[in-house]
């Protein structure tokens, strides 16, 4: 008799042990949130050394804008020379105004708070000096990809353009133009200065 009680309550023990079926099972949720934080961030793609190439052809015989062949900077440059006036025979009819306009001259990708970013460029000076006399700067011109653009007032003041930030992934491209005046050159040769770009990102 005691033998059998004991077996009974053996089985009863290893019962308990047996886990819970499939109907039994607990579960649990939640969730996570997760916050990235990405800083401002400016890249500004621009020539440091730029040698632009006019033949007597293309400045004595030019009218409404001249493309120029012979461009030398880093990577693919290229620059038109454009008359203000482009019902003029020639551009010696128009010495004073003189546009030279410097194609994907710079390129951004940013990240900005406000969504935005600027690109300014400024002359380093009012004229661009050679061996014998001067090229004069009347004005710079910053111009975007939809061909916006924003003028300086003068000669060494900024001019700024502001443009959608593009993001990291596909560059915004754009243009510089400067307003020349060649009445005060007095020999062939390199005149040549330098122009500050400034790109930020509010």
């Amino acid at each position: 008799m005691k033998k059998a009680i004991l077996v009974t309550m053996t089985a009863l023990a290893l019962a308990a042990l047996l886990p819970a079926t499939a109907s039994a099972q607990a579960t649990a949720n939640g969730t996570m949130a997760v916050d990235i934080n990405l800083p401002n961030l400016i890249i500004l793609y621009y020539y440091s050394d730029v040698t632009v190439n006019i033949d007597a052809t293309d400045l004595v015989n030019g009218t409404g804008g001249v493309d120029l062949g012979d461009v030398t900077g880093t990577g693919g440059l290229t620059a038109d020379l454009g008359i203000t006036n482009p019902t003029l025979d020639s551009p010696l009819s128009n010495l004073s105004d003189v546009t030279l306009t410097l194609e994907n001259a710079w390129a951004v990708r940013s990240l900005s708070t406000t969504g935005n970013v600027s690109v300014s460029l400024q002359s380093d000076q009012a004229s661009l000096p050679g061996a014998s006399g001067s090229i004069g700067i009347n004005d710079v011109t910053v111009i975007d990809a939809d061909s916006n653009s924003v003028t300086s007032t003068g000669p060494t003041t900024a001019a700024s353009i502001s443009i959608q930030s593009p993001g990291l992934v596909n560059a915004a491209v754009g243009d510089f133009a400067m307003g020349l005046d060649l009445t005060s050159t007095r020999s062939s040769g390199t005149y040549g200065g330098t122009f500050t770009i400034v790109a930020s990102a509010p």
